[in-house]
């Protein structure tokens, strides 16, 4: 885990993929995880449910927000 993204190399049948996520955190991972499995169980090729998780930087005001201080740490800001 990051403070900006998720990345893991999961299996599913039997191949490995890696899933790239703009959400952090492990609770973000295991909600990723199960929208794969319900978007295969509905029949949707992984190919595009990467991409979906993939695409774009969601934001929520005050929920895992991140800033880069002038010296070099980051802050995490969560508090929803």
């Amino acid at each position: 885990f990051g403070t900006s993204r998720t990345q893991a190399v999961i299996n599913v049948d039997d191949k490995h993929y890696m899933l790239k996520s703009s959400l952090v955190g492990e609770y973000n991972l295991a909600n990723a995880l199960m929208a794969v499995g319900f978007c295969k169980e509905l029949g949707f090729e992984m190919a595009d449910i990467l991409q979906a998780l993939g695409k774009g930087q969601i934001v929520v005001p005050g929920r895992l927000n991140t800033i880069k201080t002038p010296n070099g740490n980051t802050v995490v800001i969560d508090c929803m």
